[in-house]
């Protein structure tokens, strides 16, 4: 059963009230997290300095936070950092996204059962992450880069797929 929150809003003319899916709560809390994570607002360099360094490993806060505010990891696209953290739960992170890394390069995941079946010797530890991990996602990037002679640009775009239109979640120029 899918709950509801009754929201109020301010019209021009009168308040409104209006049922809203939780699926559609989760969207919009994602989409404003993303648009304040890449805001001038956060200091983005400074989350990406190391907060862990040892002789093995440089670990930023970075690490820790999910870039477009999604709530799982999608397993065929997320880089190893992520794929870590998102097992950090469970155990054996490192070696299950070392085995998630290399079996992707030959075909992807068809869902969670796929992964377990694969990685059979971390079933537990995948079943303690499994609602932290999806391999779908409805979050995407698209990076553009252009040149003219001397002058160079690039932006990053964010984009929700809801199932039926995409939605722009932010911009980002470089």
């Amino acid at each position: 059963m899918s709950r509801t929150r009754t929201r109020t809003y301010q019209t021009r003319d009168r308040m409104t009230k209006k049922t809203v899916p939780v699926a559609e709560q989760v969207s919009k809390q994602s989409s404003d997290f993303a648009r304040l994570f890449h805001s001038s607002m956060i200091d983005t360099e400074m989350l990406a300095r190391p907060t862990i360094d040892s002789e093995t490993r440089e670990e930023s806060a970075l690490k820790y936070v999910g870039i477009w505010g999604s709530l799982s990891v999608n397993i065929n696209a997320a880089p190893r950092h992520v794929l870590e953290a998102a097992f950090a739960f469970g155990g054996d992170a490192k070696d299950i996204a070392e085995g998630i890394i290399q079996r992707r390069r030959i075909e992807p995941f068809k869902d969670i059962d796929d992964l377990t079946s694969s990685l059979f010797r971390y079933a537990v530890s995948i079943r303690d992450c499994e609602k932290y991990i999806t391999t779908t996602s409805s979050f995407f990037t698209i990076r553009v880069s252009a040149t003219s002679g001397v002058a160079k640009a690039s932006a990053v775009i964010a984009v929700v797929n809801d199932g039926e239109k995409l939605q722009r979640i932010a911009v980002v120029s470089g």
